[in-house]
């Protein structure tokens, strides 16, 4: 694990500590830290929350995460609660095309999605606010030219 810098998070009432442990690679965590600090990054302070208990609670891997975690990049399936079934998505940087199955990670499920494992489970607040519990089934492996998207 490598040193991290621990983030001040705007509330304690949004969302509570994190249960789930996350393990994100150094370069994710940086340019993550980079959204946070940036004043164009455009995310409300009840994402912002979340974002920082996220990054404080994570794990930091110097190297990449193992194939088993969600990185940003990767193709994924999960299921939640609230869902009519599983979905596959691919979780996005923001200033990457969207699609139909892509997903911010600067959204409530992004930033829930990012550093799971397979069969890995998390709650949280989804974007209407309501309760949101997802697992994920799957993380798929990158394709040689998104390694560095």
């Amino acid at each position: 694990m490598t040193h991290k810098f621990k983030f001040p998070c705007p509330t304690d009432t949004e969302y509570p500590v994190l249960a789930s442990e996350s393990v994100i690679g150094k370069n994710d965590y940086i340019r993550l830290a980079r959204l946070i600090l940036s004043p164009n990054a455009g995310i409300s302070l009840r994402l912002l929350d979340f974002l920082c208990k996220k990054l404080n609670s994570a794990d930091i891997v110097e190297e990449s995460v193992p194939g088993t975690i969600v990185a940003v990049g990767d193709r994924l399936d999960y299921l939640a609660d609230n869902a009519r079934g599983e979905r596959t998505v691919r979780l996005i940087w923001p200033d990457q095309g969207r699609d139909h199955d892509s997903v911010n990670v600067l959204t409530p499920l992004g930033i829930a999605l990012i550093g799971l494992a397979e069969g890995q489970s998390i709650s949280f607040q989804s974007s209407d606010g309501s309760p949101c519990r997802l697992t994920v089934f799957k993380v798929h492996s990158k394709l040689p030219c998104q390694q560095d998207l």
